[in-house]
């Protein structure tokens, strides 16, 4: 489903595109509990882990930081997860829904 659902949106350049969080979404129950009822359904959801990277074991160290700092840290402030929408007119949305696990 990851493969099928990204893959409609390589660049140009054949790379992937930069996936931003446009919505965010307060951690509350019903929110949940609208997220969980999806998860119930294997074919309604992906798990996606978000990893670091880099060039040596520094720049993955220091890449690590700046995800927890910028994007981690962010969320746990707002006290929400991350959606992010992909797709347009011609391509089914595909919602993502981020959040962090402590």
């Amino acid at each position: 489903m990851a493969k099928h659902s990204l893959n409609q949106f390589e660049t140009m350049s054949g790379g992937m595109p930069v996936i931003r969080i446009n919505q965010r979404m307060r951690m509350e129950t019903n929110q949940l509990e609208t997220v969980r009822s999806k998860m119930n359904d294997e074919r309604s959801y992906v798990a996606l882990v978000c990893l670091a990277c880099g060039k040596d074991k520094d720049d993955i160290r220091h890449q690590s930081q700046v995800l927890k700092e910028r994007f981690v840290d962010y969320l746990i402030s707002k006290v929400a997860a991350g959606i992010c929408n992909l797709g347009n007119e011609l391509v089914a949305t595909v919602t993502l829904d981020v959040l962090e696990v402590a």
